[in-house]
């Protein structure tokens, strides 16, 4: 057999991803080690599959030459592939060091690792990361399980000295340096072992006293190793959780444990992953602290970077993806997948090429031409159609470009997919429409002297403008253009006098019972004679009603939208509508939740029923269980006879409930025995009713953010969690204004009996860029508000609300980001109730993770142990 090599560290690359064994390479190519006196050679190994890498394992298990860090290279935390092959690597060699590598970016990781419990020693490193990192991690447990091995190897021979036995065959010490050694060589050789670790050593007592430290830790600490003998844990710097992990160390039955720790030593702060290991019995210890501080900051910098990059994939429109340089593997892909191509991300993840089976079968074989060119030539841009699941076809266009490394070598393709259906329809549509119209409707040619004046009219014009052609000739412009005539000629006069050019100013009249819409273009005509103008008028009427009839696709009910998020709303509320499963509706106050809940109830099952709205945040408790419930004669104090409550009013129909995030716990006691029971009990009475009811909720807050601080009832958020309808606020779906401005004005001109011919570009541009924090709601009463102040018909600038002029009048300068004021009590609820998260805890909060861990010290919270 061979003997054990200390001095060159083994390390072992397992996984099927080729492309990240050159990032190792490099990282661990023959290089000088930390303390700068000898090169040394790791002793790399690659492993393409697990039997592979147990198979290696095993054997240098056998030949005494154990590998002291493994590198496990996972892609999906969904596959259950390195749970398998981590309890198979522990089962042969127990000593080892685990590392996950990997670019999952979830912030559960380490809990999700955490959890299973034989890998309480697996390390995270996540990727993307730099080769030096590696390497001084690589160095880092290569040290630590050095030390593990020899002080085991040399607490074995101390033993065996005192007992006057030897090794048995097969021991990690050899045999005739076991017989050889005495306490002051053993002593000597272990102070000889930790100072060659690049780690903090430290050797304590259980009355935490230090016995010694090594080179490394004395440095840190900036002292001689021997003025630490004798003296308390903690002496000489600040860190009270190190020394209450000592504490419960020696105090516990378990023989190691680990931590991480920060301390401040010599005015800096490092972090710590401490790793303890009993001795003697339990009387003493051997702590070894791999120094973690700039991976920590690397890896701060990178979730921080990894958290932009998914907020910037996330919103950046479309569906974003990376690939390896063949376009053949899938790196990551924003979750506009799903909503796009209807498959989820974690198929793209599993079968790359899967997207291209759903590439309509006509523009296949372009695409995969495309994908061969694109990775000659390093461009790829390509139109095509794709078949979601149940046959609907989309559009999209797929746009890549080639990231190179530092060399300008293509390492991997980035690429943004965008969905033009509606554009491409929308051409399409055009096209059908400029066709019919070239096909069949001719301009009207009017020409006019300066004072107005009808000199000659072809046929469509006297058509158009309904005069007879051999009388128009010689009557005054303004007395044919209906009830415009006034506008009409005023413009005309003025790009006469200023020689402008007018460009299709919209006209309507009504004429035999029904309303026309032209555009009228006036251009100025220069002769030797007369000055005048030529007018064209074009009957735009049936483009307007096709328009109308092209923004009636767009809505459901009342509920009006053509972009992507109420796409979706319409299809949920079409695939819901016929069950009686209970469905809660999110989303900001005048959003449209009550038309959403109507919408369910009318095209349900139970359309025939009634419909029963209850606002919960409009009444007080006692009243609001007396109005759902109902009451029986002397319940109360004014109870003087039988009331019917909102749920026996809507047995055999649909009861929305609105603003539940309002509801008192007493009252969503008993609303969760309806939903559990569907029987009800008035107020006062004890006979039980049954009813027979669809329950719809709606609420503007996050019930889950209640739940966590005890507002709200858990049971009761799953039982109207079922199924979830979030509704965007209007600001996040701007595509959708023009569709609801021409909504609210048909709706508003036929309330008010005014009759609105158009509205002002930049009345229309404010209209189209507000904020609008009221949402829909805020939206129509603003359509109200500019119907009734325009009194010529056109809305105009000063005919919107006040609040729309401010907002624009105001100069839009970035308002300084304001910290929220935290209090202790807040702060500590949100860290209790994400299990002190801080990932978490940040997001609830509202605040950086920097903010979150400066409000931690300035309080002195302590995580429970």
């Amino acid at each position: 057999m061979t003997g054990q090599d200390f001095t060159q560290p083994r390390v072992l690359v397992t996984g099927d991803t080729p492309s990240a064994w050159d990032t190792y390479r490099s990282a661990l190519n023959p290089g000088t080690d930390v303390s700068g006196e000898s090169p040394f050679v790791f002793d790399l190994a690659f492993c393409h599959s697990r039997e592979e890498t147990c198979d290696r394992l095993l054997s240098a298990r056998l030949e005494n030459r154990p590998y002291a860090v493994v590198f496990i290279e996972i892609m999906d935390l969904s596959q259950p592939d390195w749970v398998d092959l981590a309890q198979e690597i522990r089962a042969i060699d127990s000593d080892v060091e685990i590392v996950l590598a990997t670019t999952h970016s979830d912030h559960h990781l380490d809990d999700i690792i955490r959890g299973v419990p034989p890998f309480d020693k697996i390390l995270v490193l996540r990727k993307p990361c730099h080769p030096v990192e590696i390497r001084q991690l690589a160095i880092s447990l290569w040290g630590k399980w050095r030390a593990e091995r020899q002080l085991r190897g040399i607490e074995r021979a101390t033993q065996q000295e005192s007992a006057g036995s030897f090794e048995s065959p097969g021991s990690d010490v050899p045999e005739q340096d076991t017989q050889q050694r005495n306490p002051e060589a053993v002593q000597d050789h272990l102070q000889a072992v930790l100072d060659a670790i690049p780690a903090c050593v430290s050797w304590i007592t259980s009355d935490l006293r230090y016995v010694g430290i090594n080179r490394y830790l004395a440095g840190l600490l900036g002292i001689p190793a021997e003025q630490a003998i004798g003296q308390p844990v903690g002496f000489k710097h600040i860190d009270p959780n190190f020394c209450r992990f000592v504490e419960r160390f020696f105090a516990s039955n378990v023989q190691w444990d680990s931590t991480q720790t920060s301390a401040t030593m010599q005015g800096e702060q490092h972090d710590f992953f401490v790793v303890g290991q009993k001795y003697r019995n339990g009387k003493e210890a051997v702590f070894v602290g791999l120094d973690v501080t700039e991976q920590k900051r690397a890896e701060r910098a990178l979730r921080e970077s990894e958290e932009d990059f998914r907020q910037l994939a996330e919103n950046i429109g479309g569906v974003f993806w990376l690939a390896d340089k063949e376009l053949r593997k899938v790196v990551y892909v924003s979750p506009g997948y799903q909503e796009l191509w209807g498959h989820s991300c974690e198929d793209a993840y599993r079968e790359p090429l899967s997207w291209l089976e759903t590439v309509h079968p006509e523009d296949r074989e372009r695409v995969l031409q495309a994908l061969s060119t694109g990775r000659a030539t390093g461009a790829f841009s390509e139109v095509f159609r794709i078949i979601r699941p149940g046959g609907l076809v989309r559009w999209v266009r797929d746009r890549a470009f080639p990231i190179r490394d530092e060399s300008g070598e293509v390492y991997r393709y980035a690429g943004i997919v965008e969905d033009i259906t509606d554009s491409k329809r929308a051409e399409e549509e055009r096209a059908m429409l400029e066709e019919h119209l070239l096909n069949t409707v001719l301009d009207g040619i009017v020409t006019i002297n300066r004072e107005g004046v009808i000199l000659a009219l072809n046929s469509t014009a006297a058509t158009l403008l309904n005069v007879p052609p051999g009388k128009a000739v010689g009557m005054y412009l303004s007395t044919v253009c209906g009830p415009d005539r006034e506008v009409i000629a005023d413009l005309v006069e003025k790009s006469i006098v200023a020689g402008n050019v007018v460009r299709e100013l919209p006209v309507t009249f009504e004429s035999a019972g029904r309303v026309w819409t032209f555009t009228v273009s006036v251009t100025p005509l220069t002769s030797g004679r007369e000055d005048g103008a030529l007018l064209v008028v074009r009957d735009v009427s049936r483009l307007r009603d096709l328009e109308r009839e092209i923004s009636d696709r767009f809505s459901f009910e009342n509920i009006v939208g053509k972009s992507p998020q109420m796409r979706r709303v319409f299809e949920m509320i079409r695939n819901l509508a016929d069950t009686d499963i209970t469905v809660l509706i999110r989303g900001p106050s005048g959003t449209g939740k009550e038309l959403v809940a109507e919408a369910l109830h009318y095209h349900g099952s139970g359309r025939m029923g009634p419909l029963v709205k209850v606002n919960c945040s409009a009444l007080p408790e006692t009243l609001l269980e007396s109005e759902l419930f109902g009451h029986v004669r002397g319940a109360f104090t004014g109870a003087t006879r039988d009331k019917v409550g909102r749920f026996e009013q809507a047995d055999g129909g649909t009861i929305f409930l609105d603003e539940i995030g309002d509801m008192s716990p007493a009252l969503q006691q008993r609303l969760l025995r309806v939903l559990q029971e569907r029987e009800i009990e008035r107020v006062g009475s004890t006979q039980t009713i049954k009813i027979d009811i669809r329950v719809l909720a709606a609420t503007n807050r996050d019930l889950y953010e209640l739940v966590s601080i005890g507002r709200f009832r858990e049971d009761l958020y799953y039982r109207l969690n079922v199924v979830t309808i979030q509704l965007p606020p209007l600001r996040e779906r701007r595509d959708d204004i023009p569709l609801l401005i021409q909504h609210f004005l048909r709706r508003s001109q036929a309330h008010l009996g005014r009759v609105i011919k158009g509205i002002a570009p930049d009345a229309m541009e404010i209209l189209l860029h507000y904020d609008w924090p009221g949402n829909v709601r805020q939206l129509e009463n603003a359509i109200d508000h500019a119907v009734v102040l325009s009194g010529d018909g056109f809305i105009r600038t000063e005919c919107l609300p006040p609040e729309l002029l401010r907002a624009v009048r105001t100069p839009l300068e970035p308002r300084p980001a304001v910290q929220p004021t935290i209090d202790r009590e807040t702060l500590q609820e949100t860290l209790n109730a994400v299990g002190w998260n801080r990932m978490r805890a940040a997001r609830r909060l509202g605040i950086s993770r920097t903010t979150l861990w400066k409000k931690i010290k300035e309080y002195e919270l302590i995580p429970p142990e």
